[in-house]
């Protein structure tokens, strides 16, 4: 009778499952892609499939106009454009993807023997073969669709890619994790910013009160109690923080005030004390 029993390595990285590192018997996470794990393949896909969406809102923080600089004054290694101080970390940031995707398209490509996507193909690049970056005065969308191309043919390869060596493989994975960062710095959806006003008006429930951007267009910033749910409209919340920040003020004026009030007839008591002291220690020594 034949054996068929599978037997499951663990992940070539070491990888443990969370929760089990510091215990006595930490569990290995099996390799189900290759030889490493879901968690190290997941690493990368995820990255790639942020990308599309990604790049398209990067791409549209840059300026109206760019304008790209003649190849003799172009630095090797870099694309150069007319940018403002907003605006050159998101060049910077889009560069990054654009080019990550494109190296590794055409390595991937040459290791499976296989066409690279057109993209990176046709990558910007300077006369050492370098990748540059972005071409100059391309649109968000045309960013989406460039950058798609080479992050869906990674994603198609994803799996025959994860049967090559570990370093090389590691490497691919590393070189995506700017990607998560990039995403952080750069959310398509703005976060929540906390009121210096906790909740006083009407159920007087001492909330915390969360303002939220605008979401979709034509839609208006609004704010909402996190405690009670009571949703201010941005003129009432306009004029209630007004009236609060005012009355903070006051209160710190009033207290103020009535430290120095307090500092001041404590000075004036001690001043006193110190005098009758002074005056009624000497008759008192002269009488012992």
């Amino acid at each position: 009778m034949t054996d068929t029993t599978i037997v499951l390595l663990p992940c070539i990285n070491g990888c443990i499952r969370k929760g089990t590192e510091d215990t006595d018997h930490p569990e290995p996470l099996v390799a189900k892609r290759g030889m490493f794990c879901l968690r190290c393949f997941g690493k990368a896909e995820r990255a790639l499939r942020a990308v599309p969406d990604l790049v398209e809102h990067v791409v549209s923080n840059f300026p109206g106009t760019i304008t790209k600089v003649s190849d003799d004054v172009r630095v090797s290694g870099t694309s150069e454009r007319s940018l403002g101080s907003f605006s050159e970390q998101a060049w910077v940031d889009a560069d990054a993807i654009y080019s990550a995707l494109a190296v590794y398209s055409a390595h991937w490509a040459k290791a499976m023997s296989i066409s690279p996507p057109a993209p990176a193909r046709r990558s910007w690049r300077d006369e050492h073969g370098y990748v540059l970056g972005l071409p100059a005065s391309i649109s968000p969308a045309d960013a989406r669709q460039t950058a798609g191309v080479m992050s869906d043919w990674l994603l198609i390869h994803l799996p025959q890619i994860f049967t090559f060596d570990q370093a090389s493989v590691n490497e691919f994975i590393d070189g995506l994790a700017p990607i998560g960062s990039i995403a952080a710095r750069w959310p398509m959806v703005e976060r929540p910013r906390t009121s210096p006003m906790p909740h006083v008006q009407l159920s007087i429930c001492n909330g915390q009160i969360k303002v939220w951007p605008a979401g979709l267009p034509g839609t208006e910033v609004y704010a909402v109690c996190e405690k009670c749910g009571h949703q201010f409209e941005l003129d009432e919340y306009e004029e209630a923080v007004h009236a609060y920040l005012v009355d903070q003020q006051e209160t710190k004026r009033a207290r103020q005030a009535a430290a120095a009030r307090a500092t001041r007839e404590q000075n004036s008591a001690a001043h006193v004390q110190k005098r009758l002291l002074t005056k009624y220690g000497q008759i008192v020594g002269h009488a012992s």
